[in-house]
């Protein structure tokens, strides 16, 4: 078993899951951004089922989005996590400090914990008539 092969292809994806992260964390940045900044009625417009233009509502701030909501608190989560795992595992961490590395590894079971979390918002949906 080549195991050198093994630990290259472990960093390789490792390294493409830190890239996809941040491509994916950038379009819910924009995705926030634009829902921070648009009007109340153009977002009822596009998306009726999640935004009522009565007139009283003013659209959720970036924070309600990041903080309040299930998926964007895991997503928060995922990036601290992630960054952490990625910190520990650099070549100058991973030499001062063997123990650090292999125990902020472990973090891999909170990590998949809350993958399955972040996503499963939108799994089950309400059932319609």
């Amino acid at each position: 078993i080549p195991f050198d092969a093994a630990v290259d292809f472990h960093r390789w994806i490792a390294m493409t899951a830190v890239v996809l992260s941040i491509f994916h964390s950038a379009g819910h940045g924009v995705n926030v951004y634009s829902f921070c900044v648009s009007s109340l009625s153009s977002l009822a417009c596009l998306f009726p089922s999640v935004f009522f233009d009565d007139g009283s509502e003013l659209p959720h701030k970036y924070y309600w989005w990041f903080f309040e909501t299930i998926p964007g608190l895991t997503g928060v989560l995922l990036l601290v996590v992630l960054a952490i795992m990625y910190v520990f595992a650099s070549r100058q961490f991973r030499r001062m400090s063997f123990r650090a590395f292999w125990v902020t590894h472990h973090l891999y079971v909170i990590l998949y914990i809350l993958i399955l979390i972040h996503g499963s918002s939108n799994l089950i949906q309400r059932q319609s008539i």
